[in-house]
């Protein structure tokens, strides 16, 4: 049986909710509380899956509620329902809330985060480091683009072109804009997924805001992280992927929203790693140890050791935070595309293909390479395409190693 406890000071609004979701009483054992306390007396009591609560109560508001629940039980799901769209509201939540959904809400809707939200619980099976990345409130940013950023929203007449440039130039603050753009609090009926549309559709204002008032980014501590992490290669390696993922997306004559999402996809393949290397770094430094020394690939070693990978790790928190669809594909499947029912070329196909030949023609010291899966390549009737890819990548990459020279 499902959990979920829903939170609203309004009698009318949880009647309603009963209401809206008598169809799967069978399937989820659903829970409704008056207010903040009642429901942290109920969580005493039980276990919830998804905590979904209004923001505006008196005595204990929905900020306030979650930061409780994530100290709590942090692998719980938390998600703010609420028909108050102010940026205030946002800002006061935006750390500790998943999800952001508004007032009102269809049926169809909330009924899909359910059980999305649900799934995306079963997809890590290790307990600790869902814990642990359930409770992951901001994604580490290298310290001097953190600084450029902030810089960049301070400068009187600061460009929205520049601040989208300095977000998609980094793993962590992509992940977090993607994840606030995504949100139905801000109006957008479609998906957005690249970091320039994001700012764009938000406005240096609203951004501005969410760095500074809600701390939205914040900077990498490397004190923090497994000393064997290198933010600098991993952050080369993530842009690298991201420049050949886009390239072989225009090679293969996609329009420029399909090549922009390839290279988001291509940026966020491997935030998994910085996850477990911030959250977890006492396993993750054993995992590169094991890696090293039995001449694995790293995310083989995570499954050995944390029955999980980078790729589901990271896929994991992208789906708590709403961003779905073909980006969260490339992250969970980027090492085991076959796992996948694709047919065509995707974004999974580009960054799986981008990933080995970053790895191939670069020759990282120390790193076990993964395996370019030809079959998978085949079943999506790309695998005469190879050569070509090959080709166009070893190019890029010697420009790229000779402008850096």
């Amino acid at each position: 049986m499902k959990h979920v406890l829903f939170v609203d000071d309004d009698k009318n609004v949880l009647s309603g909710l009963r209401r809206m979701l008598r169809g799967i009483r069978k399937e989820w054992d659903m829970d409704f509380a008056p207010g903040g306390a009642e429901a942290l007396d109920m969580l005493e009591e039980k276990e919830y899956d998804l905590v979904i609560s209004d923001m505006r109560m008196p005595g204990m508001d929905g900020a306030q509620l979650l930061q409780k629940v994530q100290e709590r039980s942090p692998e719980t799901v938390r998600i703010i329902l609420s028909g108050h769209s102010e940026p205030t509201v946002v800002m006061r939540s935006v750390r500790t809330a998943h999800q952001f959904l508004s007032k009102p809400c269809s049926s169809e809707q909330l009924l899909k985060t359910l059980e999305d939200s649900y799934r995306l619980r079963q997809l890590l099976s290790n307990p600790r480091i869902k814990a642990a990345i359930s409770g992951v409130e901001t994604l580490p940013s290298i310290p001097d683009l953190y600084d450029r950023i902030l810089r960049e929203i301070e400068r009187p007449g600061s460009s929205l072109d520049e601040v989208g440039e300095i977000i998609a130039e980094d793993v962590g603050m992509t992940a977090m804009i993607l994840k606030m753009v995504n949100s139905s609090f801000f109006g957008f009926f479609r998906e957005i997924t690249t970091p320039g549309q994001a700012v764009s559709l938000l406005g240096v204002e609203v951004v501005k805001a969410l760095v500074l008032s809600a701390h939205l980014f914040s900077s990498f501590d490397a004190k923090k992280a497994a000393p064997s992490f290198s933010m600098a290669k991993f952050r080369s390696h993530s842009l690298m992927v991201s420049k050949l993922s886009e390239a072989i997306a225009e090679h293969e004559g996609r329009n420029k929203q399909e090549r922009e999402q390839c290279s988001v996809a291509g940026m966020l393949h491997d935030m998994g790693k910085l996850l477990l290397s911030t959250q977890t770094p006492t396993q993750y430094e054993e995992i590169l140890s094991a890696a090293g020394a039995a001449d694995m690939p790293e995310h083989e070693a995570e499954q050995r050791l944390l029955q999980t990978t980078h790729g589901e790790v990271g896929a994991y928190l992208l789906g708590l935070w709403g961003v779905h669809g073909e980006i969260l594909e490339s992250v969970a499947f980027h090492h085991v595309p076959e796992t996948c029912p694709s047919q065509a070329f995707t974004p999974l196909a580009a960054v799986h293909a981008a990933d080995y030949f970053e790895h191939k023609h670069l020759d990282i010291q120390g790193e076990t390479a993964c395996e370019l899966n030809m079959q998978f390549l085949e079943q999506c009737g790309l695998a005469h395409r190879v050569p070509q890819w090959d080709s166009l990548c070893s190019r890029i990459i010697e420009e790229v190693k000779a402008n850096d020279e």
